[in-house]
């Protein structure tokens, strides 16, 4: 499949670990939508997108979404510095 061309698809399926997504509870058939941290380039500018839309009513949230895109922008940064030091 072409996922460029494809656009959004169902590709995951969900499972609240709290149960609520069971059938009578309050999830039960919601739609998620997931970020691959480790491979796609877009989630990074996601979760910082998301970051600021919920700090105001969710700053705990904010604050680890926050964390994990500094995790993931310095390893990004560790990567690069070692894939240029490695070409010379």
């Amino acid at each position: 499949m072409n996922e460029k061309a494809a656009g959004l698809y169902q590709k995951f399926l969900v499972r609240r670990l709290d149960g609520r997504s069971r059938k009578g509870q309050k999830h039960h058939k919601c739609k998620y939508f997931c970020l691959d941290l480790t491979h796609d380039k877009f989630a990074v500018p996601a979760l910082r997108a998301y970051a600021t839309a919920c700090e105001n009513e969710y700053p705990n949230l904010a604050e680890d979404l926050l964390d994990r895109v500094f995790m993931l922008e310095n390893k990004m940064k560790e990567a690069y510095k070692w894939a240029i030091s490695s070409e010379g």
